[in-house]
């Protein structure tokens, strides 16, 4: 018997920004992430890749549409637009790991008090020794952006989250930190759900991810641009070209299990 999905999008979710009603971002129904797998979204800056991933994890309000989690010890939570008030909040999103490219920690704490939250323990995946022990009771607004990213990435996969979302995790890194956290979400995709948005091709091919998701433009009637999850164009996987945004296609239903792509097909 297969397992179960961690993430499954059950009827196909849609969304407008208030102030900008003409574009509708759009996640195909069937859509299934499970434990151990890993996700790309590619796209170019500005095309809707963040406010999609956001979507995924039920941080805005879905105007229509339903997606399912699945837990640890079976426990499901169904969220749909009727219900997204009283579900969508801190007893969801705490089973969630989450590491955005502008951390959200609490100021109030120290760096060490924010990763207690999860557990200091993994302090030493991303830290070297002595620059953890010059940090970690200072507060995080005296810190670098860099440390910054990597205690948030640290924080995003705590022992209790089967399912964590990766926002350009490596930004602000230099060579040797980017590697190491490289091999710190490698290992730790082991045992959850990984949905990644990143232009670093380096991380990529060392995430090994089993999946490639597009983020397309598409015209509709009366000025309306839909941008929707979507398998990539025909361009990607062929010798050295690389991902084209021009390539005009349809926008597909995505089959629920998909094959796995090299990721050098990013390079």
């Amino acid at each position: 018997m297969a397992p179960s999905p961690v993430l499954e999008v059950l009827e196909e979710v849609e969304f407008r920004y208030p102030q900008n009603p003409l574009h509708k971002y759009s996640i195909p129904a069937g859509l299934c992430l499970h434990r151990g797998e890993a996700w790309c979204i590619h796209g170019v800056s500005g095309s809707g890749k963040t406010t999609l991933m956001t979507l995924l994890a039920s941080l805005r309000r879905l105007q229509k549409g339903r997606i399912r989690y699945r837990f640890t010890g079976g426990d499901t939570v169904d969220v749909h637009p009727a219900n997204w008030r009283w579900v969508a909040g801190p007893d969801l999103w705490r089973r969630i790991g989450f590491a955005f490219q502008r951390p959200e920690l609490l100021r109030s704490l120290t760096v060490a008090g924010n990763l207690e939250l999860v557990s200091e323990r993994k302090a030493a995946a991303l830290f070297e020794a002595e620059e953890w022990a010059k940090i970690a009771a200072s507060r995080v607004w005296k810190v670098s952006g860099g440390q910054i990213q990597r205690l948030g990435l640290l924080r995003a996969f705590g022992p209790h989250q089967g399912l964590t979302f990766l926002d350009e995790p490596t930004n602000n890194l230099d060579m040797r930190n980017r590697q190491q956290v490289i091999d710190f979400v490698h290992q730790g995709q082991r045992d959850r759900g990984l949905i990644v948005v990143s232009h670093d091709d380096r991380f990529l091919a060392g995430l090994k991810a089993d999946r490639l998701l597009a983020v397309r433009e598409q015209p509709g009637s009366d000025g309306e641009v839909l941008r929707a999850l979507c398998d990539p164009p025909p361009a990607v996987g062929h010798g050295n070209q690389s991902i084209s945004d021009d390539v005009p296609h349809s926008l597909p239903a995505l089959p629920p299990r998909p094959a796995s792509f090299s990721t050098g097909e990013l390079l």
